[in-house]
């Protein structure tokens, strides 16, 4: 019996990496799905060059980019609530960025990352989608807020893996969901749907 070949050539790791920056090139979710769906993650220890990155991921020119006002109503204010509901858009949005980049990054990582970060990065369009959906349906869609990169910036100050893992997940991340652990009873009771 002739053993199978598990090699992963310069050539594959091109592929997956113009792959990911593909992804985050993209402008839309649905978009970065599909594109993320085509990617096979790499053997355990592949290796490739870092590319250049872009300033911004690619986005729908829909999405303009500026600092959106501050909420100054509570959530069960409409147009708060749905302001409120179109930045957590643009994080979702961003999150799927913000996990092909790290596959990026981790050349010489295990394929174990590799494959648990592109899980992550297709439930996070997922989200985006939903989100997106609901916005459409009550009239607001995405493009009625200014976006900010301050997520993307932050990464990309990072100088590698290592801080990217420190500053993204385990700070600002955590950070979001402990404002959702109080936020999100609150809408549960204003806006069930939402």
């Amino acid at each position: 019996m002739t053993p199978v070949s598990t090699a992963f050539s310069s050539a594959d790791s091109a592929v997956y990496v113009d792959g990911l920056m593909a992804v985050i090139a993209a402008p839309d979710a649905p978009t970065k799905d599909r594109l993320l769906a085509g990617l096979t993650p790499p053997i355990d220890g592949a290796t490739w060059v870092m590319p250049e990155l872009p300033a911004r991921p690619g986005r729908d020119p829909a999405l303009r980019e500026g600092e959106a006002p501050r909420r100054r109503r509570g959530l069960d204010h409409r147009q708060t609530r749905l302001r409120f509901l179109h930045a957590i858009f643009h994080i979702e949005l961003s999150a799927i960025d913000l996990a092909a980049l790290l596959c990026v990054r981790a050349a010489g990582a295990p394929a174990a990352l590799h494959a648990d970060f592109l899980r992550i990065a297709r439930e996070e369009a997922a989200h985006a989608q939903l989100v997106s959906d609901l916005l459409i349906a009550e009239g607001f869609p995405p493009g009625s807020e200014l976006v900010h990169h301050k997520l993307w910036e932050s990464a990309l100050a990072a100088a590698d893996l290592g801080e990217q893992l420190v500053v993204i997940p385990r700070f600002l991340e955590a950070r979001g969901l402990d404002v959702s652990a109080e936020l999100l009873p609150r809408l549960e009771q204003i806006d069930q749907r939402s």
